[in-house]
């Protein structure tokens, strides 16, 4: 290659690596054409080197003519073993200094990015050199080398038995790099060589907590700690490993060395024969069991028929996979579970038998597309739910349940729950979003059917839509937290940040890049890993496009759509999750997976995602769609290292809280109470109605009841509840007392109308001074055994001029002490 084309070839790529770059460190050879260092000295911020005599003892005569020139914007060394000890951006070399030198004493005396071999245009010749030591071409004109990973420079060594030159190659790897795992790693096996046994505890402690599912590096420190007699602590990460690996039989050995240490023959000798099993192939190992921890059902086996409109692998977000979560553990609790559901196959093709899974019912309208298309045509939708009946009373006829567990029913109307009750079969309905799948006045009306809400906040949405369901409860979706733990936390040296959720505009994603791009322009290190379904390209494609304008994009990885086992190795390799959603979220059962998994949880709180954590004390929590103040509670985790691990650490003991064994527990419970309801436990029935009628009707220490004649005219019946009211109001305990009004007889709309009228003119009549608004209540309706609930809490019955007898016949509340005004 001709000297003018090389030094062309140098400087271009030299100002596009110092466009890019910036401020740049650059070693020369003594025997780089001089043009080319000439023309580096009249960029700003380049920091120039020479080695003068790189060839040994020979003089480059070139170099002498310019010499006093270049004298004050260039530093000449003698010699590589007496450089500064600089990370250089960029080592420019001929061909002959690099042969001259060996790229072996080059690599071992200069820790360097990128090598450039300024006159040679032969790739092939370096290619499987520099391939082996961990270099990648990234410029064939001129031929320049960049490390694709440096740990390969030691693991060269190591191969050659060269170790004390390994040791050095990965401790500067370490100086770049301090959670650099390989490099950790292999000095922690160094030491183990050398019996060094704390130096590898030490080593493969910190490997781990940049990489907390390696199976590897959990069983080397597991052995570690048993050379060094810490039996408990080896325990510990061994139990998390056979979750991983039930398969490994040198992990179940040395489980066993650990349980006889400690004492636990049983467990050693659980331990011993699974081994032993293993290697014989004769058992299927099931970890729980092996470790004496048998899922405890409340109740005794049930028949138990679960209905949901999808059901996986064919789901949209999380209802379905919470359905089946739920049906899978109550089968390992030694119930039978049979399930109904559709068959949607766009939304994935079912490629194996599915034992106790029917895909017979049929969809009212489809999702297909988002946001979901009901069906139009009526007469469709009334042949689908005949046909859904008919598939519901074969499944009943078939599978003879005792119970039946409800999920999301959009799509298959309200109708399926008849069959059941209609045979007497109680009912448990979850509920994933705020309505439950049907109108107000279509609400079932029987007490085999029992709601549950998947947060507070959902809880309290469906009640103030007006649906009466007054014992409707909070049954948290749970998490598995045994298969999210980690065997330590992470490392809390960078932020490394999870997004994980549908990735559309309504959960946020947009709102953690733009923090992420305040983040770089604050210089502040970040990685992220953003994994879910993509569902709208368009909008996949606009992150991708700002990520690049806001240059982050080699610190953002997309990931797509993940399975649980997949999630949680990507939670073994971070530190926060984000929760950025925007919309009112029914609850967040990623968060909760996080925070097991030892992920500092970082959310906007919106609606029921807000009930994980407490505030700056398990989680941290900033405004709905405000990248600034994402942003800056990120920046706070970087500048206050014990606090972003103090809130972890509160964060993984909070994530026990949702634990999907206590919503199981909740479940089974409930249709222990269902079944006794149904078989005529009249205390257990009146206790549940006590309940909800002190809810209903604000019940307290004092509660009266009246029972005016709603036929009477206007003036004689406001006269009869105007005293009363008076009362009510004036008396010195009102703040205690409850005022219920039978209205059996007329409408709540009418007894409502009449009783704002008759406080109102009171008020304004007499110059009432009411401090709180006065506790009356109209109780309408109530059944026989409603009534059997409610009289032991009345303390009168207050006699008016004007009374309905037949309710107070009805009711039987003749026997309630009588109370004049």
């Amino acid at each position: 290659m001709s000297q003018d084309v090389e030094s062309n070839l140098v400087q271009e790529y030299l100002e596009t690596l110092h466009r890019r770059s910036g401020n740049l460190k650059v070693l020369f050879g003594s025997r780089v054409h001089s043009q080319i260092i000439e023309q580096a000295t009249n960029w700003s911020n380049l920091d120039i080197h020479v080695i003068s005599a790189i060839t040994g003892n020979e003089n480059n005569f070139e170099y002498e003519s310019t010499l006093n020139q270049l004298q004050s914007r260039v530093t000449f060394q003698s010699s590589l073993t007496t450089l500064p000890l600089f990370n250089w951006d960029l080592i420019i070399l001929t061909e002959r200094e690099l042969n001259a030198l060996s790229i072996d004493f080059i690599l071992t005396c200069i820790n360097l990015t990128e090598l450039m071999i300024s006159d040679s245009l032969d790739s092939d010749s370096y290619d499987a050199q520099l391939g082996r030591r961990g270099f990648i071409q990234v410029c064939d004109h001129p031929l320049v080398y960049k490390w694709k990973n440096k740990t390969d420079w030691g693991t060269w060594l190591l191969s050659q038995q060269n170790f004390l030159k390994a040791v050095s190659a990965f401790q500067r790897v370490l100086k770049d790099n301090p959670g650099d795992v390989t490099a950790l790693t292999q000095l922690g096996l160094l030491s183990v060589k050398i019996e060094d046994y704390q130096e590898a505890e030490s080593l493969f402690k910190q490997a781990l907590r940049h990489s907390r599912r390696d199976c590897f590096l959990i069983e080397q420190l597991a052995k570690v700690l048993v050379e060094l007699n810490q039996f408990q602590e080896a325990t510990d990460i061994l139990e998390h490993l056979v979750t991983i690996q039930p398969l490994n039989t040198l992990v179940w050995l040395l489980l066993e060395r650990c349980y006889r240490q400690q004492g636990k023959a049983e467990k050693a000798n659980l331990a011993y024969q699974y081994s032993v099993n293993l290697r014989s192939n004769k058992t299927k190992v099931d970890v729980s069991i092996g470790l004496g921890e048998k899922p405890v059902a409340k109740i005794p086996p049930k028949r138990i028929l679960i209905i949901n409109n999808l059901y996986p692998p064919q789901e949209l977000g999380g209802y379905g996979r919470r359905i089946c979560d739920f049906g899978n553990v109550l089968r390992k609790r030694g119930h039978h579970i049979y399930i109904l559901t559709s068959d949607a196959p766009y939304l994935g093709v079912i490629k194996s038998e599915e034992n106790n899974i029917t895909r017979n019912l049929l969809l009212c309208g489809t999702y297909e597309q988002l946001p979901p298309k009901p069906f139009e045509e009526q007469t469709k939708i009334a042949e689908i739910i005949q046909h859904n009946d008919r598939v519901i009373q074969a499944a009943i006829n078939y599978f003879e349940p005792d119970f039946c567990l409800v999920g999301n029913i959009d799509f298959l109307s309200n109708t399926v729950f008849q069959p059941f009750f209609a045979r007497a079969i109680p009912v448990i309905h979850l509920l994933g979003f705020e309505k439950p799948g049907y109108a107000v006045e279509y609400t079932p009306d029987t007490p085999l059917y029992w709601v549950g809400a998947n947060s507070k906040y959902g809880q309290q949405k469906v009640l103030s839509k007006g649906y009466p369901l007054n014992d409707i409860g909070v049954v948290y979706p749970g998490v598995f937290l045994r298969q999210f733990q980690m065997c330590c936390l992470p490392s809390f040296d960078k932020l490394r940040i999870v997004f994980a959720s549908l990735v559309l505009p309504y959960k946020g994603p947009q709102v953690l890049l733009e923090a992420l791009a305040i983040l770089h322009q604050n210089n502040i290190d970040f990685h992220c890993s953003i994994a879910g379904d993509a569902p709208n390209s368009d909008f996949f494609q606009s992150l991708k496009l700002y990520a690049q304008q806001q240059e982050i994009e080699n610190q953002v990885d997309f990931c797509g759509y993940l399975s649980r086992t997949q999630l949680i190795d990507l939670f073994a390799t971070h530190n926060v999750l984000v929760f950025p959603s925007v919309w009112e979220e029914p609850f967040g059962r990623s968060q909760v997976e996080a925070m097991a998994a030892g992920l500092t949880l970082i959310t906007s709180g919106t609606g029921g995602s807000g009930e994980v954590i407490e505030p700056g004390v398990s989680g941290l929590q900033f405004s709905a769609g405000n990248a600034q103040a994402l942003a800056e509670t990120l920046m706070n985790l970087v500048n206050n290292p014990q606090r972003w691990e103090q809130i972890t650490i509160a964060g993984q003991q909070q994530a026990k809280q949702f634990d999907i064994d206590r919503s199981i527990d909740l479940i089974e419970e409930k249709f222990d109470e269902l079944l006794k309801i149904r078989d005529g436990n009249e205390a257990l029935v009146k206790q549940k109605l006590t309940v909800e009628l002190f809810k209903k009707y604000r019940l307290q220490t004092n509660n009266f009841i009246a029972f005016p004649d709603w036929t009477q005219d206007e003036e004689s019946l406001g006269s009869d509840l105007a005293e009363v009211i008076k009362s009510v109001i004036t008396h010195p305990d009102s703040s205690r007392m409850t005022l219920l009004i039978d209205n059996s007889n007329i409408s709540d709309e009418e007894a409502d109308l009449g009783l704002s009228s008759i406080v109102m003119n009171l008020i304004m009549e007499e110059e009432l001074e009411v401090a709180d608004e006065p506790n009356i209540v109209l109780i309408g309706q109530l059944s026989e055994i409603q009534w059997s609930a409610l009289i032991p809490h009345l303390q009168g019955r207050i006699v008016l001029e004007h009374e309905n007898q037949d309710a107070i016949k009805q009711s039987q509340a003749e026997n309630i002490p009588t109370v004049e005004v």
